[in-house]
């Protein structure tokens, strides 16, 4: 009974620390100019982020092959202002469009996620 109550205990925990958020940046319409206010967006979630090191993605969406071209140079945009804002605190895993509904084309998400360090569980 201790065991499998110490493995569900382990799994939640596992769980919680596993946890991903979003950071949503909006484009107008078929844009691929990065808005001042996203651009202050990711600066404001680079300060908040000082004092550990995260995992991030860089996701755009499209719903036609004729706008994936688009959606790879927002993310371009979207990873430079990471890098240059970010660069001490975060680690890029993976930037690309991803194939989605027409209501996200004008999307690109930042998906992060702490990184387990054994400093943190001390």
């Amino acid at each position: 009974m201790k065991v499998i109550l110490t493995l569900i205990f382990v799994s939640i925990c596992i769980g919680l620390n596993a946890q991903k958020d979003t950071i949503k940046l909006y484009y107008s319409g078929l844009s691929t100019k990065l808005l001042d206010s996203n651009e202050v967006k990711i600066g404001n979630w680079a300060n908040a982020l000082k004092g550990g090191k995260i995992d991030v993605e860089i996701l755009a969406y499209f719903d036609k092959n004729e706008f994936k071209d688009i959606a790879e140079q927002r993310i371009g945009d979207v990873a430079l202002v990471v890098t240059r804002k970010a660069r001490d605190y975060t680690n890029i895993t993976f930037q690309g469009p991803k194939k989605s509904d027409k209501s996200k084309r004008s999307r690109v998400d930042i998906v992060y996620q702490r990184i387990n360090t054994t400093d943190e569980k001390k």
